[in-house]
């Protein structure tokens, strides 16, 4: 859905900076204003299972990665950070 991908890309571009309880309300505050756009969205939506596939979750666990939401999302953010920036490189 349209606002899934919303979300995950307004997640990955701002939430970064901010501490699990702000990352909570700023995805709280998203999904208000997709419903009040008539946006459709999955409201039981798992940012760490719909950003990462479960190997990659699993390979960073065996890297000594703490199992918990906050690390596991800045470990997304930078994953896909690092694309980013290769990707403009490439584009450039």
């Amino acid at each position: 859905m349209a606002g899934d991908c919303l979300l995950s890309a307004a997640f990955i571009t701002y939430a970064g900076y901010f501490d699990q309880a702000m990352r909570q309300n700023l995805f709280i505050a998203w999904t208000t204003h997709l419903q009040q756009a008539g946006i459709e969205f999955r409201p039981d939506l798992a940012r760490v299972e719909y950003l990462s596939t479960v190997d990659e979750r699993l390979n960073w666990q065996h890297n000594s990665l703490p199992v918990d939401d906050l690390c596991t999302e800045n470990a997304i953010m930078l994953k896909v950070g690092c694309s980013f920036i290769w990707f403009s490189v490439l584009i450039a």
